[in-house]
């Protein structure tokens, strides 16, 4: 993930990754995560300092209870 792998080893990763459901969704996952992490220096700024409503907050407490 940090360098390419071996063109065998990629083989195998998507050989492997038809197989198996969990791994494909893991990596996507990973994939995500750092596509977010190398875009966030830019996006810092945008960052907003709004919070939720007290009232919004409880409901989201009451519905996590259930």
């Amino acid at each position: 993930m940090d360098k390419e792998l071996p063109l065998t080893m990629r083989i195998k990763l998507r050989i492997h990754y038809r197989m198996c459901s969990f791994c494909e969704r893991y990596a996507k996952q990973l994939n995500y995560m750092r596509e977010v992490a190398r875009e966030f220096p830019e996006k810092i700024g945008e960052v907003s300092e709004a919070t939720l409503p007290t009232e919004a907050k409880e409901r989201l407490k009451e519905a996590l209870r259930q």
